[in-house]
């Protein structure tokens, strides 16, 4: 059962749910919304799901600065009443975090067990949410990613390429601020892997707990952007001049990591799954939004 119908995790889980087994069951607003206990259990007890998956977030940094009600409601009072309802069918929960949830001030990838200090009210809400999973039901597993990307729904990489349809100047992106962009196709394949493994050894409580998933390398945000207008070019898409500049250019209410790169060595050796180069991640994505099979 995943929580969350429109937004790009949810769709990447559904387009390869049936390769790994699942015949996926989405749930969400309006019938079912997200501060609505009841109305969460009656689908779990309805449709008896063996796993469930939060894809749904409120991901507007920006916006959470001053709509922070909004923010803490879906980022963490309805993750708490989906692992409460979980908890009560005696399923576990996937519940996906951020790497917002860290200060940005160390110099190499964080890993899980790392001081968490979030520096805005986005990173905050989702923090307030890991926290209130990991008390209403053991059998969860915390997964924070960093940049995701997909051919679906709004996300930084269809951005930047439906802009430059749109107008021919330049794009200005930040030259020091790091981290490691994620394919939501490939963040959907380890999130049901992980799904599979844990429905076959509920037992095994190693396998529970926080993980990070994320694409291999980390870059700067202009790099990102560069990578992305290069590949446009070679693929026939509209593509625009990157220039760079720095994160205090852009003036933005919410104060962002510089440094929030994520160590997936832990999801690495506790469910051997692959973590793809962030460049062929990138393009394999670009190749199906270029081929229109979205």
């Amino acid at each position: 059962m995943i929580y969350g119908k429109k937004g790009q995790l949810s769709q990447c889980l559904v387009v390869n749910a049936l390769k790994y087994g699942f015949r996926p069951i989405i749930i969400g607003r309006p019938e079912t919304s997200i501060d609505d206990f009841e109305a969460i259990s009656k689908r779990i007890k309805e449709y008896r799901p063996d796993i469930f998956i939060n894809a749904s977030a409120y991901n507007d940094v920006e916006g959470a600065e001053t709509n922070y009600d909004t923010a803490y409601e879906v980022n963490a009072t309805g993750p708490m009443l989906m692992a409460r309802a979980a908890k009560a069918s005696g399923i576990p929960i996937i519940h996906v975090s951020t790497d917002y949830v860290f200060s940005g001030g160390k110099n190499s990838p964080y890993n899980e067990d790392d001081e968490t200090r979030p520096i805005n009210k986005y990173g905050k809400s989702k923090l307030a949410g890991e926290e209130k999973v990991k008390e209403e039901n053991y059998h969860h597993i915390i997964i924070r990613t960093s940049w995701v990307f997909s051919p679906y729904a709004s996300n930084f990489l269809k951005t930047i390429i439906n802009k430059s349809a749109l107008s021919s100047e330049a794009l200005n992106m930040a030259d020091d601020q790091y981290n490691i962009p994620t394919s939501g196709l490939e963040l959907a394949k380890i999130i049901l892997e992980i799904s599979r493994k844990i429905i076959a050894n509920k037992v095994d409580s190693e396998l529970f707990g926080t993980f990070h998933v994320t694409s291999a390398g980390v870059i700067n945000r202009l790099e990102y952007a560069q990578f992305i207008m290069k590949k446009a070019k070679e693929l026939g898409l509209h593509y625009s001049e990157v220039i760079p500049v720095k994160a205090s250019y852009f003036n933005s209410k919410a104060i962002r990591p510089l440094y929030s790169a994520l160590d997936t060595s832990k999801v690495i050796n506790t469910f051997g799954v692959e973590i793809v180069d962030w460049r062929k991640a990138i393009e394999d994505v670009m190749n199906i939004i270029a081929a229109k099979k979205i």
